[in-house]
């Protein structure tokens, strides 16, 4: 037997003593009705949007700097509470999990129903792996300055709570695909992250600089002064008209394009005379390459702009300047997006 081979079954071993141990989500031991998984599904996105109003405890001021502005509505994130990392560590955990099997640095055969549940578990573990690590380095890099000076151990506790919150978006993940639910949790917990924006810039009546921020609100409030049209292109990122009408025409195009597929068609050579159609839709792999692409660049981004924070805020290391940078101004607050090297070419 090969050194190979033998490590392999060491490994599978490692794997299924270590997912023993991880907290996992058994399946329906009977048939779930729809109105039980509508029932389930409502729970898990009744949990996550209660998660998103909740203030991380033991963090009194917001950090000046939101390093994933540019990836919260991908990765269903809301700055400052539980949901702060959102399904970030567990699209990454999941990307890099795929591209372990597709480049064959993992032998798997996904037809052996033990190789796929040895996936699973090492998809879990791996899950765990980066949550806590990204909750670490999140929560000390960014939190970490905040709560030094007041209580040297609450940093400990945001850490605790950053990654307890991530494992609890996994487990209500795994519920809904494994049966329990409808569709996807990612999927789902993404659509109401964007649902919640799109409400919220409808309808907000928080006052903004030039009135109240929701779109609603502002029109009925210059409505008497003659100045509604003022709603149709609004200064600075405040919701206007016009963008609500594009996000209305983007909705019906996808909606349009999702119903859209091609007629296969089959026919049996072992039964001659039967056939049949297979219907492949055109967005047959739906967002999923969105997401991944989009968790591949934020982490990417997330990253330089951790290097950038720490050893080059000035953008004066020509080797770090070859990798990424950005406007000295955003330590305060300003531009968040890369101003150059290879991310800036990346994220353009």
């Amino acid at each position: 037997m090969s050194s190979t081979t033998t490590s392999e079954h060491g490994l599978r071993r490692v794997i299924k003593a270590v997912s023993a141990y991880v907290p996992q989500v058994p399946k329906p031991k009977k048939k779930i009705s729809l109105t039980e998984k509508f029932v389930w599904t409502g729970i898990a996105l009744f949990a996550y949007l209660i998660m998103g109003q909740i203030p991380l405890y033991g963090v009194t001021e917001a950090p000046k700097f939101d390093f994933l502005q540019f990836a919260r509505v991908i990765f269903a994130a809301q700055q400052g509470t539980l949901m702060e990392l959102g399904i970030g560590p567990i699209v990454t955990a999941g990307l890099l999990m795929q591209l372990l099997k597709g480049s064959d640095l993992i032998k798997l055969d996904f037809k052996n129903p033990d190789d796929r549940s040895l996936f699973t578990s090492a998809t879990k573990i791996v899950t765990i792996i980066v949550i806590s690590a990204e909750g670490g380095l999140y929560g000390s890099s960014v939190y970490g300055p905040l709560t030094a000076d007041e209580a040297p151990l609450a940093i400990y506790v945001v850490i605790a709570q950053l990654i307890g919150s991530s494992i609890i978006v996994m487990l209500m993940d795994e519920m809904v695909q494994k049966g329990w639910g409808v569709g996807s949790g990612l999927s789902l917990f993404i659509m109401a992250g964007i649902a919640q924006t799109i409400l919220w810039s409808v309808f907000s009546v928080v006052p903004g600089n030039d009135g109240p921020v929701g779109i609603l609100p502002f029109v009925i409030s210059h409505a008497t002064d003659g100045r509604a049209d003022d709603a149709i292109f609004r200064t600075g990122q405040l919701p206007s008209l016009f963008g609500l009408g594009l996000t209305v025409i983007v909705i019906l195009i996808l909606v349009y394009v999702e119903g859209i597929h091609v007629d296969v068609p089959i026919v049996s050579t072992k039964y001659r005379g039967f056939t049949a159609v297979y219907p492949i839709k055109l967005l047959y792999t739906s967002v999923i390459p969105v997401i991944l692409s989009s968790a591949l660049l934020a982490n990417a981004v997330f990253m330089g702009q951790m290097l950038w924070a720490n050893y080059n805020p000035e953008n004066k290391s020509p080797i770090f300047n070859w990798i990424v940078q950005f406007d000295p101004s955003s330590k305060g607050g300003g531009q968040r997006s890369p101003t150059g090297g290879i991310l800036y070419y990346m994220t353009s």
